[in-house]
């Protein structure tokens, strides 16, 4: 409830938009986290949502729904993220928002540049019932709401495109190859622009939020791992990536570092030597989603290819160093999404080339 948010009833976070509830008026919400970023949803995702009302204002049980037919004039591609929903009479169609991706998604234009885009169509739908015990008989029938299409015939009637309820249109299997230069030393993750399956501390339990706990993305439960050294003071971090190589292939290894999402990032790569003063490899103040507060998974992705020489590696057990060196404050840092090494280039490489392909049959 609106009151929830402001004191004596909640209590701000050190993240502005999140508000721990001391005293809600909903008492079975006693002593959990609520914000805004709890009801992101991505574009792909985002075809309807609304309000039902609480109570029969007389005479009925009032929803209140927005239909988005299409996502395809938002900005950001389908898994940029968006708001939903705030707390109070808000129901939100967002278009255009720098939410987990930052300022890369804002437009600029020049002095007297020619722009000019369409936003829409958005359908509001509104229902009624007149039993509070059938209120959750709204949300079924909004779903059910379709929307029309509408497309422009020539002399004889025909279309470019034909449009059939239930008929899909195959259009065959897609093959995407992935880019390599050499064969695979050794990969972590997967290539899902998310840092799904990468290991997040527990969130502290005195700060949840139920939506959450079954939620196989549990560590968007305020997941935030303490790197306190002292009052408002935070240390650098650095993860160790140890492997085995059997031998040494001369010639330049590949390292691709596949970035999920990053806020005012300073990455550094060190190979063997953790205390080389020039990293192999440094971007600085990447980034600037801030994806790790608002609880996510995936901002805005960032692909990084760099060249390792094979002088730096030694047969037998090896340490890469992925430094996050910005001590900034507990909302910066990095969430990878997949990192490979590659084996220099080989004339024969026809067997290792289709490792990463994906295959997969698309219709609409």
């Amino acid at each position: 409830m609106p009151q929830d948010i402001v004191p004596p009833r909640g209590e701000r976070l050190q993240l502005p938009e999140s508000v721990w509830l001391r005293d809600p008026m909903i008492s079975d919400l006693k002593g959990e986290v609520d914000d805004k970023y709890m009801y992101s949803v991505d574009n792909k995702d985002g075809g309807l949502h609304g309000w039902i009302s609480s109570g029969p204002p007389d005479p009925a049980v009032v929803g209140f729904w927005l239909v988005f037919p299409s996502p395809e004039f938002c900005s950001g591609g389908p898994t940029k993220q968006n708001l939903s929903n705030h707390t109070g009479p808000s129901c939100l169609a967002m278009f255009h928002g720098t939410h987990y991706i930052g300022d890369d998604i804002v437009s600029s234009f020049a002095n007297g540049e020619a722009w000019r885009k369409v936003y829409g169509p958005v359908f509001v739908y509104l229902n009624s019932t007149r039993s509070v015990n059938n209120a959750y008989d709204l949300w079924l029938d909004a779903k059910e709401k379709g929307y029309q299409f509408w497309t422009i015939t020539d002399s004889k009637g025909e279309e470019l495109v034909h449009i059939s309820p239930g008929s899909p249109t195959q259009l065959g299997n897609m093959t995407y190859v992935s880019h390599r230069d050499g064969a695979t030393a050794w990969k972590i993750g997967f290539p899902d622009r998310t840092a799904m399956g990468f290991f997040v501390p527990d969130p502290n339990p005195n700060y949840v939020d139920k939506l959450f706990i079954n939620c196989p993305e549990k560590y968007r439960q305020y997941g935030l791992w303490d790197r306190k050294i002292a009052e408002k003071k935070y240390s650098p971090t650095t993860w160790q990536i140890k492997f085995n190589l059997n031998g040494i292939t001369s010639g330049i290894y590949k390292l691709r570092l596949s970035v999920a999402a990053s806020n005012h990032s300073d990455i550094q790569v060190r190979v063997n030597n953790p205390k080389r003063e020039r990293p192999l490899f440094e971007v600085a103040d990447l980034g600037m989603d801030n994806t790790i507060g608002r609880h996510g998974i995936h901002g805005l992705y960032q692909l990084f290819s760099f060249d390792v020489p094979s002088a730096l590696f030694i047969k037998g057990d090896n340490i890469v160093y992925l430094t996050q060196a910005n001590a900034g404050n507990q909302f910066v840092g990095v969430l990878y999404d997949y990192i490979r090494l590659e084996a220099p280039a080989s004339p024969g490489h026809s067997d290792w080339v289709a490792e990463e392909s994906v295959v997969s049959n698309h219709s609409f």
